[in-house]
C-alpha cells in the first residue's frame, strides 16, 4: 500500500484532554459512536473490541505515565451528522471507561490526560477510510483480511 498522505483535508494538531471530558459525555447521554459503520464500505471502520484485561491495565498504567503518545481521532457532531465518531481509538476509550467503571481509576482523585486528534469537518466515508488506514496499518496489527477490504474500498 502507498502511504498517500493527500487526505483532502489537513488534520488540526493533536491536544491533550482530560479523561473526564469523555466521561461527562456519556454522563450528558452525548451519542458516541464507536464502530463507524460505512454505508458505502458494507462494514465498521473499526475492528470488535479485542483487548484483553492485561492490554486495557497495559493502557492505563501508560496514562499515569504520561506515555501515550497515540491519539484518540474524533470526528465532532456536525450538521450532517449528530454523533461524535471515533475513527481510531476504540480499544483505548473503552479501556479508560472500563477501568473507571471497575474502580481502576478513581476519576475525582487521578486527573489523566489523553492525547486527542478533533477532526470539526465531515469527511466522506473514503476520507475516514484512508485516515484509519495510515493510523492503523503500519503501527498497529490489525486482520489481513480487514485492511485488504478498506484498502479495496479507498481505491474503488
Amino acid at each position: 500500500m502507498e502511504n498517500n498522505l493527500n487526505l483532502g483535508f489537513r488534520l488540526p494538531t493533536v491536544c491533550n484532554w482530560p479523561v473526564h471530558t469523555f466521561l461527562g459525555w456519556i454522563e450528558k447521554g452525548f451519542d458516541i459512536d464507536f464502530s463507524v459503520a460505512l454505508k458505502d464500505f458494507g462494514g465498521d471502520l473499526q475492528r470488535p473490541l479485542v483487548w484483553e484485561e492485561s492490554a486495557k491495565i497495559n493502557y492505563i498504567n501508560l496514562l499515569r505515565l504520561q506515555c501515550v503518545f497515540t491519539p484518540i481521532v474524533l470526528i465532532t457532531p456536525t450538521k450532517n451528522n449528530p454523533r461524535y465518531r471515533i475513527l481510531d481509538g476504540k480499544q483505548r476509550l473503552t479501556a479508560i471507561f472500563d477501568a473507571i467503571k471497575n474502580g481502576v481509576i478513581d476519576n475525582n482523585k487521578e486527573f489523566l490526560f489523553i492525547p486527542v486528534c478533533q477532526i470539526t469537518q465531515e469527511l466522506t466515508e473514503k476520507q475516514m477510510a484512508q485516515l484509519f488506514l495510515i493510523l492503523n496499518t503500519p503501527i498497529i496489527p490489525q486482520s489481513t483480511e480487514h485492511l485488504q477490504k478498506l484498502e479495496k474500498f479507498v481505491n474503488s
